[in-house]
């Protein structure tokens, strides 16, 4: 595991490098905070950068929220196993290329739009693409035991999100 910006991120042998907790968590087992992605003010102090109307970061170097891709990417490269993790439930992402490297991803919940906060067994993560045909949706991922699908939500509602950071950022730092 190293650090970048006082965060710290695991390498899995993917095209980008994963935090190693939830934005604003002090460690993989926490969830962190949701995030609403309507409330622009809310982005602008969550420690991620602005991006454009696009998903596109406006500053340089620094984390980000992950794309589609990248989630499947994860899904698809990494041997998955839900269970608990340190009396945690959630998802394990262990690396095929580095097999002693993974991630927790735990479950989350969600907060819906009256601020009440649905604990369940299920994660639920935001990407940094806005659904094409209404901007007032977009991208995130939903997984538990069962499922693992990329679905479009409301951007009222509060996901929680993991950063990943560009691999060509490690040697610039």
């Amino acid at each position: 595991m190293s650090e970048i910006s006082n965060h710290r991120f695991i390498d899995l042998g993917l095209s980008v490098l994963w935090s190693a907790s939830n934005l604003r968590a002090t460690s993989s087992r926490e969830r962190g905070v949701f995030h609403a992605l309507a409330l622009p003010n809310e982005i602008a102090n969550m420690g991620i950068p602005p991006q454009n109307q696009h998903g596109q970061q406006v500053q340089e170097l620094a984390w980000r929220k992950p794309t589609r891709e990248e989630f499947e990417e994860l899904f698809l490269c990494c041997d998955l196993f839900w269970g608990e993790y340190l009396g945690v439930t959630g998802l394990t992402a262990v690396s095929r290329v580095y097999p002693n490297k993974y991630i927790f991803f735990p479950s989350t919940g969600w907060r819906d739009l009256d601020g009440s906060i649905h604990d369940e067994d299920i994660c639920y993560y935001w990407t940094g693409e806005p659904y094409k045909y209404d901007n007032h949706f977009a991208w995130g991922f939903q997984f538990d035991e069962k499922q693992k699908q990329c679905i479009y939500k409301y951007t009222g509602y509060g996901y929680c999100i993991r950063p990943v950071l560009e691999r060509n950022n490690i040697n610039n730092e």
